[in-house]
């Protein structure tokens, strides 16, 4: 059994830039347009199964834990996960 806390949350799965030349202007999509599809398709779900916090993992780089703080995300402070990631969280609207 484990220490730690259950938290019933979503994972957000990993987010990833395409830098291949083939994406022309008119098929980008910026990350925070992706974050908040993904944000809302959560908020949709959540009216089914209800859950409060939604998490992810990321590179610990100023620019990444900034573009999701930006979002509303709040890093755990002194933890890393077993993958060597930050790990952040928030709690999602009602």
């Amino acid at each position: 059994m484990s220490d730690g806390y259950i938290v019933n949350s979503y994972l957000l799965g990993q987010l990833d830039k395409n830098y291949s030349e083939e994406i022309n202007e008119n098929n980008q999509i910026s990350g925070m347009q992706l974050l908040t599809l993904a944000y809302d398709t959560l908020m949709e779900a959540k009216k089914i199964i209800n859950v409060r916090y939604v998490w992810l993992e990321c590179e610990d780089t100023e620019k990444l834990l900034n573009f999701y703080k930006t979002f509303g995300f709040e890093e755990i402070e002194n933890f890393t996960s077993v993958n060597n990631l930050k790990v952040l969280i928030m709690k999602l609207k009602k």
